[in-house]
């Protein structure tokens, strides 16, 4: 094996950023860029810093392994937050939506499904490298990459799966209050699980033009609901477990504390709530704090409420129909 490349893969700081065109592409990203971050779609090294590897050389090599779990999730909901609680040095790492995934899922188009499973399983052992020493890695999952998840841990049985449900007001209030811009994102999630085939619904052209913004936001959330629900279904309750954004938000030490738990942790959860992580928001780093939070929906469901419960009450029709559960099993708190 090329010595760059045996460098590469037996040092997980090489983090496999994307998969194309049959290989992956390695950015640098040492524990402390990894805990700062948070999406990792969001690092643009400049091609000269990226180390290319193809597949075969991937699944030919003998690579390190510690502890890999899952976060899923359907977004807007706290798992940002949640991964940064959890990312104690010398506990664990959180990586924060490996692009890679996404990457796999969309190269699925163009492979057949022996090749999909081969790009996948060499995926979920670059990401069980260590790159923190003696830290488990905890995979915050993209909006496709949760329909991986269970796949991914199927052959590990150490593996532990965490689903964070966000209220589906919540998801679409979110939306709302970011005007314009926050409606066509819920747009372009729908085509992201869509584009996939992973949504609960194919639509027509004359569909798409009918449906509003938040109803196509609401099948997303109920095809990541789908999602998170067959992993359970697959792994069951010793490796699946669940919380609620309210649980997060309200009751976060014992919350964080039955996340760890679920993940094997000996997580610090007195210190991690100390370090003054809770008066920062998790993705922008500005003044923040849970009570202000519950403020800011209480103010946006006054100005958006009537609309987002009509969206919401069509959404559970949706789901009946549909045999979707509007809630998780396996929750780890009462």
């Amino acid at each position: 094996m090329d010595k760059s490349v045996e460098e590469t893969l037996a040092d997980g700081r090489w983090f496999p950023l994307r998969f194309e065109a049959e290989q992956f592409r390695f950015a640098f990203i040492p524990p402390e860029r990894h805990r700062e971050t948070a999406f990792l779609i969001h690092l643009q090294p400049p091609a000269a810093e990226m180390r290319s590897i193809a597949l075969s050389a991937v699944a030919g090599a003998e690579l390190e392994q510690t502890d890999l779990h899952f976060i899923l999730h359907p977004g807007f909901g706290g798992s940002t937050l949640l991964g940064k609680l959890l990312a104690q040095p010398g506990v664990a790492l959180t990586l924060q939506e490996p692009p890679v995934l996404t990457d796999v899922v969309r190269s699925a188009v163009k492979r057949a499904r022996g090749e999909t499973d081969e790009a996948l399983a060499q995926a979920t052992r670059l990401l069980g490298r260590p790159i923190g020493a003696g830290e488990a890695n905890l995979c915050k999952m993209t909006h496709v990459g949760n329909a991986l998840a269970a796949r991914m841990a199927v052959d590990r049985p150490r593996s532990q799966l965490l689903c964070l449900q966000t209220p589906m007001e919540e998801m679409l209030l979110s939306l709302a209050m970011r005007g314009l811009e926050g409606r066509s994102s819920g747009r372009r999630i729908f085509f992201s699980i869509d584009d996939s085939s992973m949504s609960i619904a194919r639509l027509s052209d004359r569909d798409l033009a009918e449906y509003s913004d938040l109803q196509l936001a609401a099948l997303a959330w109920l095809s990541m609901q789908k999602m998170m629900l067959d992993a359970a279904s697959r792994l069951g309750p010793e490796r699946v477990g669940s919380i609620v954004t309210g649980q997060l938000m309200e009751n976060m030490r014992e919350t964080l504390a039955a996340a760890a738990r679920h993940f094997r942790l000996d997580l610090d959860v007195g210190a991690r709530l100390a370090d003054g992580m809770l008066e920062r928001h998790s993705k922008t780093g500005e003044p923040f704090s849970p009570k202000r939070r519950a403020e800011r929906v209480a103010e946006g469901m006054r100005a958006h409420g009537a609309e987002i419960e009509a969206v919401v009450e069509w959404a559970r029709k949706v789901a009946e129909k549909t045999g979707i559960a509007w809630n998780l099993p396996y929750p780890l708190l009462g």
